[in-house]
């Protein structure tokens, strides 16, 4: 029983999307005898075998007729289902080639039909939706959304689509409490694009009193997708406030950040689902998250601190921030930990997942749903 991941490119950039596509893997094996297999444009360095991925396919080096005829000799519609991560490019239209050929399939736009994502470069995306992606779509046989936010904005816009709520999430969360201490770092940990909010978090920091203050720094990682060049000038025009640069950074680098930082600051226009954020929180992180980051759940947990995507309102949040005691740091730290560790975990989202998977393959009388012993 396999399900084939088409990702369209495994490497530095799109890291959110592909490590969405495959963080269940281990529990999918593990608990429903699911195979984790991935189809993608590979860069160098980055095939993902942390994950427990049972197949990979570089789609980069082979022909579409060859990769056509690969599939078909692997794969059969009777224990394997088609999931497409992402809208706009291979993943849709190859998955709904095969859809047509009787594989059942999941789509998974991953955030990119939000309505703030719609409006960027909308006349391309709206004839490109047209003549393109909401035709592939017809053939779906699912649509997963991975926040509620995003399932109600894909059932306005595809009325006649299935539309699940299966959340992203992380595999696991520090079982440690975390003790406060006395310095206050806020990060921002993501692409440094203009949807994400860096530069204007950085301007928004840069002009508090407090950004000069011992102990208080923002950091900001992530590969540049446009905004570095407006971050320096900030730092050229704020030459006193305590803002580091560090780049991208993965791996244990990345652990060490998060376990340093007290609050992790996302002030994005539009998000799927906000993994960086579920990650942030799992190592005790207090978030300062938009409305656009698609995560009301935090909101209405009390487990986040709501913030806008204008400097000033980011301004707000920041300050806001400051005045916790740290007493009041701890508790809502280990509250947001315990909250990623009950609901967004591998467990509870890679048994939809495995549900899901048995129900279209049921459709056709060819396999049961039962749990691995």
């Amino acid at each position: 029983m396999n399900f084939v991941n088409f990702v369209n490119a495994v490497d530095a950039v799109s890291i959110g999307v592909w490590k969405a596509a495959l963080w269940t893997a281990p529990a999918l094996l593990k608990d429903y005898g699911i195979s984790t297999h991935l189809w993608a444009r590979l860069e160098s360095g980055w095939c993902p075998q942390d994950h427990s991925v049972s197949f990979v396919q570089d789609v980069s080096t082979t022909s579409r007729r060859e990769l056509r005829s690969l599939f078909l000799s692997r794969y059969s519609p009777s224990d394997t289902v088609i999931v497409s991560h992402g809208s706009w490019k291979f993943p849709t239209t190859w998955a709904s080639e095969f859809a047509g050929l009787g594989f059942p399939w999941i789509y998974v736009p991953q955030g990119m039909l939000e309505p703030w994502s719609l409006q960027q470069h909308a006349f391309r995306k709206r004839l490109y939706w047209k003549l393109v992606e909401s035709r592939c779509v017809r053939s779906a046989s699912v649509v997963r959304a991975v926040s509620s936010s995003e399932k109600a904005n894909l059932q306005a816009l595809l009325r006649d689509a299935d539309v699940r709520l299966i959340p992203n999430g992380i595999e696991s969360v520090s079982e440690e409490f975390r003790n406060a201490n006395s310095g206050t770092t806020f990060l921002f940990l993501g692409r440094l694009h203009h949807k994400k909010g860096s530069a204007r978090l950085v301007e928004s920091f840069c002009r508090l009193p407090q950004s000069t203050a011992p102990g208080v720094e923002l950091i900001v990682a992530g590969p540049d997708q446009g905004e570095l060049a407006r971050i320096r000038s900030l730092q050229s025009q704020f030459p006193n406030a305590n803002l580091r640069y560090v780049g991208p950074v993965y791996g244990k680098a990345k652990e060490e950040l998060l376990q340093t930082a007290q609050f992790f600051v996302l002030p994005s226009h539009s998000e799927g689902f906000p993994t960086s954020v579920v990650e942030a929180m799992g190592a005790g992180c207090i978030p300062l998250i938009s409305d656009g980051c698609n995560f009301p759940e935090a909101k209405r947990n009390g487990v986040c601190l709501n913030i806008g995507t204008s400097v000033e309102s980011i301004g707000s949040g920041i300050a806001q921030a400051l005045q916790m005691d740290s007493l009041q740091r701890a508790q809502m730290s280990e509250a947001a930990r315990l909250f990623i560790l009950r609901h967004y975990t591998a467990r509870p989202v890679a048994e939809a997942q495995a549900a899901v998977f048995h129900e279209l393959t049921d459709r056709s009388g060819k396999t049961t749903h039962r749990k691995v012993a």
